[in-house]
Order: structure tokens, then C-alpha cells, then sequence
């Protein structure tokens, strides 16, 4: 518990908060694939078939 209140860790959680403020997410649970953002909830066929389609280049 300790280290969750060192500098290190507070620089990290800062770091991130920043990157999600610049990408306009609020909420959580939310992916990030390649350009795309995927915001709530999505089930595991769902999120297979985007990571597809991205790999197949689509």
C-alpha cells in the first residue's frame, strides 16, 4: 500500500489520466485498437471480430 502513494506511482496514474483527457474517455471499460475507441462494454465475439477485421486491414 505504501508504494501506491510514492511519487513514481502518482506520476503514472498522472500520466494516464492526461493521455485519457486528450482522447475524450471518461469512462471505463474502454479499448483502444489501433485508431479506433471502443467505449463500454463488448462482448469477447464482438471484440474478436473488430481485432479481425483490424488485422485484416479494414
Amino acid at each position: 500500500m505504501e508504494k501506491m502513494q510514492s511519487d513514481e506511482v502518482k506520476a503514472i496514474i498522472t500520466a494516464n489520466h492526461d493521455l485519457a483527457k486528450a482522447l475524450a474517455i471518461s469512462g471505463t471499460p474502454t479499448f483502444v485498437v489501433q485508431d479506433s475507441i471502443l467505449r463500454g462494454y463488448v462482448p469477447l465475439d464482438g471484440m474478436q471480430a473488430i481485432v479481425a477485421e483490424i488485422r485484416a486491414g479494414g
